[in-house]
């Protein structure tokens, strides 16, 4: 009961912060001509891939829509017993995953498109196995590129388990003293001079109308279903990665 308060705590925070922020970062943001010139090397750190999928969960608003914390903590329990159930219900497509070659795949993709990506000079390609903000302060602290790309590659099913979507996101940030002097960028976490995203959807062909039948789609066949929407995925968000690098002074929203 106390780790449940604590976290209804943090929600109504959040909420509040949330509220009142208008200083965050945009998602978009295109790299100017004048700046891509000026790019002579970049270092690039990739996410590695979690072989572990996840689905979404109906929310459960009560208590944020009344204010009762006695409803924020029913909430609570709702979402943890929905998530339980979730993860439960998608243990075949999990075990399935498993002999799915996902991080070798991505990481062999990714590392070939931006190695060929001639402006951006890459020196290196690193994986981690976490991008999080402390990360990335340590990777741009000791940068010696003149900016640091990261990316990352997520991927979830729906809460009906019919549709599989995967989102890849790219940040490049300024890293060399030239780079950050030209932007006035004192912290470059906060400045970055390229970000984006790319979302690729995949649905069943045939899905049934209860969450084990569509389980049952997707892991049939040795998992064909799954196998072939994950590499549809990445296919098509290639693609796109491809089209977004050749005019980054041009990023679609």
């Amino acid at each position: 009961m106390i780790k449940l308060f604590h976290k209804i705590l943090s929600i109504v925070f959040l909420a509040i912060t949330l509220s009142g922020c208008g200083g965050h970062q945009k998602t978009f943001i295109a790299l100017s001509p004048e700046l891509k010139q000026q790019i002579g090397s970049t270092d690039v750190y990739l996410e590695e891939c979690e072989q572990k999928i996840s689905a979404e969960t109906e929310k459960s608003n009560m208590g944020l829509e009344s204010g009762s914390l006695l409803l924020m903590l029913a909430d609570s329990a709702i979402e943890s017993n929905r998530q339980r159930a979730i993860e439960k219900a998608i243990q075949d497509i999990q075990k399935e995953l498993e002999t799915y070659e996902l991080r070798q795949k991505f990481s062999d993709i990714m590392a070939h498109e931006l190695r060929t990506t001639h402006w951006l000079h890459v020196h290196n390609v690193s994986y981690m196995s976490k991008l999080d903000e402390k990360a990335v302060k340590r990777v741009l602290a000791n940068a010696s590129a003149d900016a640091v790309l990261t990316g990352s590659f997520e991927y979830k099913l729906n809460q009906s388990l019919d549709a599989m979507t995967g989102t890849l996101y790219i940040t490049l940030y300024p890293a060399s003293p030239k780079i950050k002097n030209i932007l006035g960028a004192r912290d470059p976490l906060k400045k970055p001079i390229l970000k984006f995203h790319i979302t690729a959807t995949e649905k069943l062909r045939h899905k049934g109308s209860e969450q084990d039948e569509n389980v049952y789609m997707w892991v049939k066949d040795n998992g064909l279903h799954l196998k072939n929407a994950l590499d549809n995925i990445i296919n098509r968000i290639v693609i796109d990665l491809k089209r977004r690098l050749q005019n980054p002074d041009h990023i679609p929203k």
